[in-house]
């Protein structure tokens, strides 16, 4: 849903056609009209003379919502299907580390920063294209506590 959302803006102010967002997405035309049909009903997006165009500028999921695990895992989903395809450009990335909670937490800070600012960043830029960016900093296990 989030991609299809995404994909009615990158035509501009004209918006997207079902074809538009089908050939992006590789979705077929049934299952797109119907996730463009539900983005409509919520005002999400807006379809004239046929075109889609985004109508809500920002969606956020709540960390206690009941659909924030399949978003992530959707996204987190789609990364390991272009894990194989990673181009010069894209950045894919795992390290798993032993560090101290209080360095742990000095890098949350860091990672919190980051997204803040790419998060400006992009509500700042043109829509040319479709991408994502997915982070996790947690613990492989519960802390151990100190």
């Amino acid at each position: 849903y989030m991609a299809v959302w995404l994909s009615t803006s990158i035509r501009g102010t004209a918006g997207s056609t079902v074809e538009d967002i089908c050939k992006k997405l590789r979705l077929g035309r049934k299952r797109a009209l119907l996730i463009l049909d539900f983005l409509v009903a919520k005002d999400l997006c807006i379809y004239e003379n046929g075109f889609y165009r985004m109508g809500s500028q920002h969606v956020h999921i709540p960390n206690d919502s009941p659909f924030v695990v399949r978003h992530h895992m959707n996204w987190r989903t789609k990364a390991l299907q272009r894990h194989d395809q990673v181009s010069e450009e894209e950045i894919a990335f795992s390290c798993p580390v032993s560090i101290s909670k209080k360095d742990f937490l000095r890098l949350r800070e860091r990672v919190l920063a980051c997204i803040q600012e790419s998060i400006e960043i992009a509500k700042l830029s043109e829509a040319e294209d479709l991408a994502f960016l997915n982070i996790d900093w947690l613990w492989v296990e519960e802390p151990t506590q100190t």
